[in-house]
């Protein structure tokens, strides 16, 4: 079988999207030889301090304004929990933004570590999936603990909700202070 970089729309083949009884949702990626499972644990919530009831089958349509996708900022979707949210997210039909350092990666090159399933670039990645789907991710590339580039960010994009899984995998990752 092919790694997922390699990416023609041969490496999916389609998305199978159902809900269980439980408030998450299951996502399934179906591939021609593998099958992939991930149940996104994440709750979209939205910025204000309001807290509109939202349907499970996405943005909500009033039926007195035209259709306008909510926009979704997923902090950390270039990691494991992130990218599967986007994905299931941009199907359902919300404008989504991914937020990432990359640092994980960096952090890697510079270690010599290769992961032990070969995982392709966010770039790579999103091209595969609006080459699959015809929908697009934005990628925003910058550390959130910088104030300037994460109000950047939020005024270019404009999110109605963020979901933030920005976090390092592990201790000795977390503690690395990346301005030293």
């Amino acid at each position: 079988s092919q790694p997922f970089r390699q990416c023609p729309t041969k490496c999916l083949t389609f998305f199978t999207l159902g809900a269980s009884k439980y408030p998450f949702k299951r996502f399934v990626l179906q591939g021609r030889t593998q099958q992939a499972k991930c149940i996104v644990r994440a709750a979209v919530a939205p910025i204000s301090q309001e807290t509109p009831t939202q349907s499970s089958s996405g943005p909500q349509q009033n039926s007195s304004e035209p259709f306008k996708p909510k926009r979704v900022m997923v902090i950390g979707g270039d990691g494991y929990c992130g990218w599967a949210t986007a994905l299931h997210l941009s199907n359902k039909g919300y404008e989504v933004a991914i937020v990432d350092n990359l640092i994980r990666r960096h952090f890697d090159l510079q270690l010599g570590l290769d992961s032990l399933t070969p995982i392709a670039s966010i770039h790579n990645r999103l091209r595969c999936w609006q080459s699959v789907t015809g929908k697009t991710i934005e990628l925003y590339i910058g550390d959130i603990c910088d104030f300037e580039f994460l109000s950047e960010t939020f005024k270019s994009f404009e999110p109605d909700a963020v979901v933030h899984f920005g976090e390092q995998r592990s201790a000795p990752y977390s503690m690395i202070d990346r301005n030293r």
